[in-house]
């Protein structure tokens, strides 16, 4: 939203959050017009006033809605070291980054239509955005990417389709930079029979794996805060989203769509679920067969043994009728290069972290539970994720390893919660035997180490495909 700061609004910053707050928003972000060198208007402001009045009220209004300082800044690869330089020059929640002059003009004007015709025109506004988005990397999302047809003449004659080539390349330099794409609802308030994105670049975006959405009304007036958020959720849902996604010091957090969640607490399994740890697993039994003069394993071979705790891995991984004495000297040469080694290759599946700080930003308490050693599990679930588990539970003397119910039922009474509020994930056979054993529900992760084919024989009825897609069920 935006305010005086902007040249294109009269509204007072205070005048805007007390209309968010009348209508019931929760968190509202300022993002003011940064443009300079504007053709004809001079699209700047004072960064330091800007500061001085926004954090005054962030604190007064504190309890009664979140207030974020962000800036739209108009993208140009003429400015780009100036641009740059204003992202930097401020600790903003927020960047937007949008296209706002073509070749020295602005589109809103019916002198840039004239000079380039309608069809022109769209081409060289689609042709300067993916040039800007190939440039810059300072912006967080790309603001209303189409929003040019609001004043394009004969707009429909030129439907967005003819500029698909464009589109995609803006689109996959998005996804491959990580950046978000905005739903921007001013399109409804134009008269539209959309928002921006249309339906075809949102969906267009999510068949090329684009996920992360930000929200906003573009309001320039009181009256238009929030404007159209009542259709959000379905034209979200209908494209294929479930999320949408705000930032706070330039960092995102996932905000679900069927808020408030249903769950209370999320327990999820370690290895294959949110860290992927097979290569070091992998190479600690090949080290440890090695040791011991041994056959090798594939690393599929041991992919397909894990689950049940290190000791059943190397009795899987022996050659098949080793006596117990080779079992307990291969076991522990693993032990021994796995505890130095269980980091070398170790990282989080993709998007785990952003579940989690989502999870955490609605209120729902998280606990990671496994058959590895309870104190190697409070070590990696502390350095991979700090701050993000209330709980870690591995296997000791007093709880009984997976499937037994034990490490999950330490956690739900830790926290006094009941199994109706609760949701296991995990990626295996075991761990579906886990949640039946707990009596709580179950969400199978198709990224771990068995995939959809194992879960789907095993009667799991809730499968996703990415981490995000937790949200559903929760």
């Amino acid at each position: 939203m935006h305010c005086s700061f902007s040249t294109d609004s009269d509204a007072a910053p205070e005048t805007q959050v007390l209309s968010a707050i009348e209508k019931g928003l929760t968190g509202i972000t300022f993002t003011d017009h940064l443009d300079p060198d504007f053709p004809d208007e001079e699209y700047m402001f004072d960064r330091d006033k800007y500061f001085d009045v926004l954090l005054p009220l962030k604190a007064k209004y504190k309890g009664k809605i979140e207030i974020y300082i962000g800036v739209e800044i108009g993208l140009r690869t003429d400015q780009k070291d100036l641009l740059q330089t204003l992202a930097n020059e401020k600790p903003y929640d927020f960047i937007v980054g949008s296209v706002h002059v073509v070749d020295g003009f602005d589109p809103y004007y019916k002198k840039y239509w004239d000079k380039y015709g309608t069809e022109v025109g769209l081409r060289r506004y689609f042709e300067t955005m993916a040039e800007c988005v190939e440039q810059m990397d300072f912006y967080d999302s790309l603001g209303h990417i189409d929003y040019i047809y609001r004043y394009a003449p004969d707009a429909d004659r030129y439907p967005i389709e003819n500029y698909a080539e464009l589109i995609d390349r803006i689109l996959k330099v998005l996804i491959q930079k990580n950046k978000a794409l905005e739903l921007n609802t001013a399109g409804w308030k134009y008269g539209l029979e959309y928002p921006h994105p249309c339906p075809y670049i949102l969906k267009r975006y999510k068949e090329l794996g684009g996920r992360i959405i930000t929200l906003g009304s573009d309001a320039h007036a009181p009256e238009h805060i929030g404007f159209g958020f009542d259709k959000v959720k379905e034209y979200l849902f209908d494209n294929g989203f479930i999320f949408y996604v705000r930032y706070e010091d330039r960092l995102p957090a996932m905000v679900s769509l069927n808020f408030p969640l249903d769950k209370k607490i999320v327990v999820f399994d370690m290895d294959g679920t949110i860290l992927d740890t097979l290569d070091d697993l992998y190479d600690s039994v090949s080290y440890a067969l090695s040791c011991n003069s041994l056959p090798s394993r594939t690393k599929e071979e041991i992919r397909s043994f894990l689950g049940n705790g290190s000791r059943v891995l190397i009795e899987k991984s022996v050659p098949a009728g080793s006596d117990e004495k080779t079992v307990t000297a291969v076991h522990a040469s693993f032990t021994e290069h796995y505890l130095k080694h269980c980091a070398d290759k170790t990282r989080p599946y993709e998007g785990i972290k952003e579940l989690l700080y989502t999870l955490k930003g609605h209120g729902v308490i998280t606990a990671v539970v496994s058959n590895k050693p309870d104190a190697a599990v409070k070590e990696l679930s502390s350095s991979y994720f700090p701050g993000l588990f209330d709980l870690s539970v591995g296997a000791s003397p007093d709880v009984e390893k997976k499937p037994a119910p034990g490490c999950v039922n330490k956690v739900l009474a830790h926290f006094g919660m009941d199994k109706k509020d609760a949701v296991y994930i995990g990626d295996s056979e075991v761990d579906l035997a886990t949640a039946k054993n707990a009596d709580i529900d179950f969400i199978g992760v198709t990224w771990g180490f068995r995939g959809r084919e194992v879960l789907e024989e095993l009667g799991a009825e809730r499968i996703i495909e990415k981490p995000d897609e937790v949200l559903k069920f929760v």
